[in-house]
């Protein structure tokens, strides 16, 4: 999308998210997270949803520096 000048939006980041999960893809994960941050879509419920599944799943949440940054983010809105 990124190639073709499209922006990604909220409908798209939760089917992403999953499939990092699935993929068990740490590293991609975390960028994933990165470009949902830098485009301020972390407040949508759905991609909230799937940060919180993709990073239970990964079980990494005791490997982040601030677990609790990513949970405040996503319940404020």
């Amino acid at each position: 999308m990124r190639a073709t000048s499209k922006c990604p939006d909220h409908n798209i980041f939760p089917s992403v998210l999953k499939s990092c999960t699935s993929l068990m893809d740490l590293k991609l994960s975390v960028s994933i997270h990165g470009c949902i941050i830098c485009l301020g879509l972390e407040s949508d419920f759905y991609t909230g949803n799937g940060l919180m599944n993709m990073y239970y799943k990964l079980q990494t949440t005791d490997k982040i520096d601030r677990p609790e940054s990513y949970t405040t983010n996503i319940f404020e809105y």
